[in-house]
């Protein structure tokens, strides 16, 4: 246990009030307090219908239990009119099956030994005043309750300052095999602590802030529900707040290994809903599904998400604890989709989201719409974790789709890492589709440390299938060594990649490729650009035995810079490359070539442009094809086996080019 977390147990346990004077009825509604055995019993209050009213001057539970006596009620609501908070730090309970509410305008703190032992939902807020159909159940202008049959709840109400909710831990004890990344947690079930409710049944926490410190809540196969409110109503939807558009949100921090947790045997569902809302040092919102229905989602609603690994200068050996994120993990049934809305989201220092599967289900797919999107390298040194956005499957299930919807910048720098790749051979599973659709995307260098590039890619292995990338952009910008495109390795096919932007520029030793490493069919590259500027390597390279390649290039496109748009073929026949472009420029030492690397034949080459010109570059193929009429400039190489010219152009020759 830390320094940190001792004196906050500690505090907690010294500023508690002897028992006797933990729970005090206000008198309102008849709530009436006793000793029964090792517990104390609330009994009494106002039952109308399936509902049952408490009132308290004020509420802690310390050492002793206290539980809600309730056989006939369906739902328990409990108010503190005080001006003081209330302090759980040990058991609260339910005799009988009853959801219980507990509101406290003043504040409500979860100290390390809080548990519940409640068979039914447990809703703690701080809001003013429980809104009903009928009737306004008020911690601030405490009323009795009316003779009359009570409909609801239908909201809460709060009004500022609305003070804060916290819960207080020493953190989960997650792991994974050997260490391992981007693998399932070994038994989550295991770190539930006690602040947990039966399986099936849900949690929420409604105050002004949401501070998880540490702290950890699990609902099995339930439902998690964080939402912060600084003023406004909202309504409560199966637990869930469905906002008004007259709320003023607060912030949710969780900190120090904190962990919301909903893994069972299928369901779950987690949700956040603030205006900054953070992740960080460890923490986690998990989702593991080891059943055969499917899981729920994972759903974040905010104005800024950051999630964040360990701040630099706390290196952690231990992966799990120096990473943070949103973590989906499936076996057999269908895995959790993540869901965020936010006007910016930051993953930073191996903070991440990601979907897991392991088995047959299927793994979760993974949807963003976002302002803006940063994925911000890695700084931890000691196990290089990147900062990341990944769907994966390590079984016969296919990979989830990741979907992301920007409206200014998707931004990858110094190792950020978005991916979809498989890497199991049973059933030939395929990875998920990548789709960007953003005002501009931004792949950019490496990470200083671990020397990580920054990467958007799918990839397959053995027999596996790529899915495919596809971005539609204002702009792209890949350079400084980063890399966007799709991969195979063994006997797997890699994906198509699509790319439709005004601008592409590719630039220092960056790479936009689909490479295979063995047999089986070449992908497609397509391009849709009014100009493409590459004084760097576009890579579109290949290893195969068989099959065609097509690549084509529509606008204006620069090549320069001792660099090359390749089709490297190790087969006995070669691709082709297809340029469409009003202007084509082949310059400083950089080559357009269709190789194969086994026999020596080139491939070829087809260009329908306006505009050929070749400074000090070189064009390399069995078939050089131009169309249109087009005006040519060579002033470079052309190697080839024969040579066609269309319509009329001028060929003019200077230098050429040395290789």
């Amino acid at each position: 246990m830390s320094l940190r977390f001792g004196l906050i147990i500690a505090a907690v346990v010294l500023v508690s009030p002897p028992v006797v004077a933990q729970i005090q009825p206000d008198g309102t509604v008849g709530s009436q307090v006793r000793v029964e055995g090792d517990r104390w019993v609330i009994e009494g209050g106002a039952q109308r219908g399936s509902a049952l009213f408490h009132s308290f001057e004020q509420f802690n539970v310390g050492r002793t239990p206290v539980y809600f006596r309730g056989l006939e009620a369906e739902q328990i609501f409990g108010r503190v009119t005080g001006g003081a908070r209330s302090r759980i730090n040990g058991t609260l309970g339910v005799e009988g099956l009853a959801d219980l509410f507990l509101i406290n305008p003043n504040g409500i703190l979860f100290g390390p030994e809080a548990q519940l032992d409640i068979n039914g939902s447990f809703v703690a807020a701080t809001a003013n005043g429980m809104v009903f159909d009928n009737y306004e159940f008020s911690a601030n202008e405490p009323n009795e309750v009316p003779l009359l049959t009570i409909r609801g709840p239908v909201g809460l109400r709060y009004a500022q300052p609305t003070a804060p909710i916290q819960v207080v831990g020493s953190g989960h004890n997650l792991r994974t095999v050997d260490d391992l990344p981007f693998t399932p947690f070994i038994d989550p079930g295991a770190t539930e602590a006690g602040f947990s409710v039966a399986p099936g049944e849900s949690i929420a926490l409604l105050g002004g802030q949401i501070n998880v410190t540490g702290g950890v809540i699990a609902a099995r196969s339930g439902n998690i529900v964080l939402g912060a409110i600084e003023s406004g109503n909202l309504t409560l939807d199966d637990f869930r707040p469905v906002y008004a558009q007259n709320v003023e949100r607060g912030n949710i921090q969780m900190d120090e290994s904190a962990l919301l947790n909903v893994s069972g045997l299928g369901g779950g569902s987690i949700h956040l809903l603030g205006n900054r809302v953070g992740i960080r040092n460890g923490s986690y919102v998990l989702n593991q599904n080891s059943g055969t229905s499917a899981a729920g989602f994972l759903e974040v609603d905010a104005a800024i998400l950051t999630i964040e690994g360990l701040a630099p200068g706390r290196d952690e050996l231990d992966v799990v604890r120096s990473g943070a994120g949103l973590r989906g993990f499936t076996s057999i049934g269908a895995g959790s989709h993540i869901q965020i809305e936010a006007d910016r989201l930051n993953l930073i220092n191996g903070g991440g989201i990601g979907t897991s599967t392991y088995g047959v289900g299927s793994g979760g797919d993974i949807n963003l719409a976002v302002g803006s999107l940063s994925i911000l390298g890695t700084l931890n040194i000691l196990n290089g974790t990147p900062s990341y956005i990944q769907s994966l499957s390590l079984g016969s299930g296919d990979g989830g789709d990741i979907l992301i919807v920007a409206s200014d910048t998707v931004r990858l720098v110094d190792g950020g890492f978005l991916g979809s790749n498989v890497s199991f051979i049973a059933d030939r599973p395929t990875s998920g589709d990548i789709t960007i659709t953003a005002g501009s995307l931004q792949v950019i260098g490496r990470n200083p440390n671990s020397r990580r590039r920054s990467i958007v890619f799918t990839g397959s292995n053995l027999e596996t299938v790529s899915g495919d990338v596809s971005v539609r952009a204002n702009s792209i910008e890949v350079r400084d060594g980063a890399f966007l495109g799709s991969y195979s390795f063994g006997l797997g096919t890699p994906g198509d990649v699509n790319l439709s932007a005004d601008n592409i520029l590719v630039s220092g030793f960056s790479e936009i490729p689909s490479p295979t490493f063995a047999n089986d069919r070449q992908p497609n590259v397509r391009i849709l650009t009014r100009e493409l500027e590459s004084p760097a390597r576009l890579d579109f390279s290949e290893f195969r035995s068989e099959s065609h390649l097509d690549r084509t290039l529509v606008a204006s496109l620069f090549i320069s810079d001792f660099n090359e748009v390749e089709d490297l073929n190790v087969s006995n026949t070669s691709g082709n490359i297809q340029i469409d472009s009003r202007s084509l420029i082949v310059r400083d030492q950089a080559f357009i070539t269709a190789v194969n690397g086994t026999s020596g034949e080139a491939g070829g080459i087809e260009i329908d442009t306006d505009t050929l010109i070749l400074d000090e570059g070189g064009i390399s193929a069995d078939l050089i094809q131009l169309g249109r009429n087009a005006e040519a400039n060579f002033g470079g190489n052309i190697e080839q086996g024969y040579f066609i010219l269309k319509r009329a152009f001028k060929v003019l020759s200077v230098a050429p080019a040395n290789r």
